[in-house]
């Protein structure tokens, strides 16, 4: 998907969050000139389809045309990311990446559970918590340590969620995307919904969203090679 897709903004749980006003398309067109789709390949009610209901409610509001949430779940998220890399590049398909399809699956079909779905489990008291993996304590379970306070120094392994594009979509597109949702997230009310599922919201770029998940790719494919793991 990396080579794939033009990344729009950042939107972490455990780690981060991004994305809003470009006057029109490359074309001289409006954007958005109809009503617009959001992937999510994972199934409903899951972390994944409570922060891509969060960004289209916001963007439905912001553009004036309704943008929906398609749960297209399946293989790990594969199949719904390739459902929004082969859609048409006019910025009215985009994808809610997850760390699994966008960083993992270069080098392995994964399962890395995340704190939003984790933390209300720990808060009641249902299971313990031993650590996170972020490379600082989460706002969500302030009292449970890192892994790299427990012992493993400099160990850090995040989920992320992010908003992309197909690669062809014009830049003026992705930009008023991007500083659309940018606006949306520094908002009290957003930045309160997002915190209250565990999650911690950090703006960026679509080039600063790229770098990201190169990264995590590089970072991914050592653990994997390390692990000696394969996908069948």
């Amino acid at each position: 998907m990396s080579r794939r897709t033009m990344m729009i903004a950042l939107l972490c749980a455990a780690s981060s969050t991004a994305f809003a006003q470009t006057p029109s398309t490359g074309s001289g067109q409006a954007y958005p000139t109809r009503a617009a789709r959001m992937i999510v390949p994972w199934t409903a009610g899951g972390t994944a389809d409570l922060l891509a209901r969060i960004a289209s409610q916001k963007f439905s509001e912001s553009f004036g045309q309704q943008f929906v949430v398609d749960n297209r779940p399946g293989a790990g998220g594969l199949i719904g990311s390739e459902q929004a890399a082969k859609a048409a590049p006019d910025g009215h398909t985009l994808l809610l990446a997850t760390t699994a399809p966008n960083s993992v699956a270069p080098s392995l079909y994964a399962k890395i559970e995340n704190i939003v779905v984790a933390s209300p489990f720990v808060k009641s008291g249902r299971i313990k918590a031993l650590a996170v993996t972020s490379a600082k304590r989460a706002g969500a379970l302030p009292s449970i340590p890192t892994i790299a306070e427990s012992g493993v120094p400099g160990f850090e392994a995040v989920g992320w969620f992010g908003v992309v594009a197909s690669a062809a979509t014009p830049k003026e597109v992705v930009a008023k995307l991007n500083s659309e949702l940018v606006r949306a997230l520094a908002t009290p009310e957003i930045k309160e919904r997002i915190s209250s599922l565990g999650a911690e919201v950090v703006s960026t770029t679509p080039e600063g969203l790229d770098q990201f998940n190169r990264a995590q790719i590089a970072l991914w494919a050592k653990v994997v090679k390390a692990s000696g793991a394969r996908a069948e």
